[in-house]
């Protein structure tokens, strides 16, 4: 019983329809493999901005702070609750800045839009702009648009205000 060879091999069409889902399966584990590549390139370039930014405002505030005449016993600590540091340096109240209430007297000198506000505040508030993020927490009974430094944990109802 000597079969010719190309009798034991398949037929074409019997190895098109055994291959049909190999090629959706390749496609998905290569794209798989393409957008957590291209995700993680995002968050590095992400993460980069962020930490230059964080540089770049401890850099100006070391400037300030070194301009600023402040009594020479004076901790870290200290220095930032003094209120000459607080109007020339750094301010941080507006780490979360509630931006449907700029013109309320408690939180802002009666600013009417986010750049006259930021032109305002110590340089180092000015450096931080950048990397700050909108957020729209539930405050008070509703949703209330705020752009706030990641991390700020707001300590009142009234952003702007300790």
């Amino acid at each position: 019983m000597n079969r010719p060879r190309h009798a034991l091999l398949p037929s074409r069409d019997a190895r098109r329809r055994s291959e049909r889902g190999a090629v959706l399966l390749e496609f998905a584990l290569v794209a798989l493999a393409f957008y957590l590549l291209m995700a993680a390139t995002i968050e590095l370039g992400r993460g980069i901005f962020m930490a230059q930014g964080a540089q770049a405002a401890a850099q100006v505030a070391a400037r300030e702070l070194a301009l600023t005449p402040l009594p020479a016993a004076f901790t870290f600590e200290q220095a930032l609750a003094s209120p000459q540091v607080r109007a020339r340096v750094y301010d941080p109240r507006w780490l979360v800045v509630d931006l449907a209430n700029l013109d309320n007297p408690a939180t802002a000198a009666v600013e009417t839009t986010i750049d006259q506000l930021f032109a305002t505040l110590p340089p180092v508030n000015r450096a931080l702009r950048p990397l700050m993020i909108f957020d729209n927490p539930v405050l008070g009974g509703g949703p209330r648009p705020l752009l706030r430094f990641p991390g700020a944990l707001l300590t009142s109802a009234e952003p702007g205000v300790e």
